[in-house]
């Protein structure tokens, strides 16, 4: 594991990825050297990447009664977002879960997608870059109404085994199956029967019953013409949808030069963390 120490810190922040990850480049920019707040923040804080979601675990529960140390990891879809897209705290307040799902959801900017096809002098136009975003969450909308659908029986079923019922239909966030409806439905009534094996209490009428539930949900002016599909969706889903539409936009090269340039600071749950991790007193 890679760090970045200040010899006088007693303040440590663990949060996901590895040296070289857009989450350690962004977390270093807010705690180490958070431009353009007061230089105080530079002193008192050690970053820590642990790796993934077991990485993460294993500080939790080692350091939750150590009160400097904060854990920090991406919502996903283990929790429903706050009002506001405040941060959650979750699992008895030993970990901090962000207000979007993942980093990748700060990053899906017009401007910020603009800016960088401009440096890498890629074909991308201001003007189109909304409504391709646009395209790629309404394409993605019906996967992310299965995947809350499969979350819900998860949190129903509990405990349950994530490989036994996981709240996706591939490997990895990211990773977007068929996107058809009926394609989308066979697949997780694959899931939920495969889960019956291990529990009787999971059921496809469940499953359908949470699917047209969020469907509902994720419907209508009131949820499209607000920031909640960047608050709902898996924001490393709506990226890849959005990738495939601009095939000379390279997805690393991205995400790296965004966690160096997003405006994190407009992020209401980003600013509230770095109020939460308050530097050391000096002396």
């Amino acid at each position: 594991m890679s760090s970045i120490i200040d010899p006088r810190s007693n303040r440590v922040i663990v949060c996901e990825g590895n040296e070289n990850s857009p989450d350690k480049i962004l977390y270093s920019r807010m705690f180490i050297n958070p431009e353009p707040f007061t230089p105080k923040w530079h002193y008192g804080i050690r970053l820590i990447p642990a790796g993934g979601k077991q990485g993460i675990a294993s500080y939790a529960r080692g350091y939750a009664r150590d009160g400097n140390y904060v854990v920090v990891r991406d919502r996903d879809l283990d929790a429903q977002p706050q009002q506001g897209g405040g941060l959650i705290q979750w699992n008895n307040g030993k970990l901090i879960l962000t207000g979007r799902t993942c980093l990748e959801s700060y990053f899906l900017s017009p401007e910020l997608l603009w800016r960088y096809g401009q440096l890498r002098s890629l074909n991308l136009a201001l003007e189109d870059c909304q409504p391709s975003l646009n395209d790629a969450l309404h394409e993605v909308r019906d996967y992310q109404v299965m995947r809350w659908a499969l979350q819900m029986l998860r949190e129903m079923l509990k405990p349950i085994n994530e490989e036994s019922l996981g709240n996706r239909l591939t490997k990895a966030d990211g990773d977007l199956p068929n996107l058809a409806e009926d394609f989308l439905k066979q697949q997780a009534q694959s899931k939920i029967e495969t889960a019956q094996e291990t529990s009787r209490k999971a059921s496809v009428e469940a499953l359908f019953e949470q699917y047209e539930a969020f469907k509902q949900r994720f419907d209508g002016d009131d949820f499209w013409n607000t920031e909640q599909p960047y608050d709902w969706f898996h924001g490393k889903d709506v990226l890849t949808a959005w990738l495939r539409r601009h095939a000379n936009v390279n997805h690393a090269d991205y995400t790296k030069w965004a966690a160096y340039h997003v405006a994190w600071e407009n992020f209401a749950d980003l600013k509230a963390l770095q109020e939460y991790c308050p530097t050391p007193s000096e002396g």
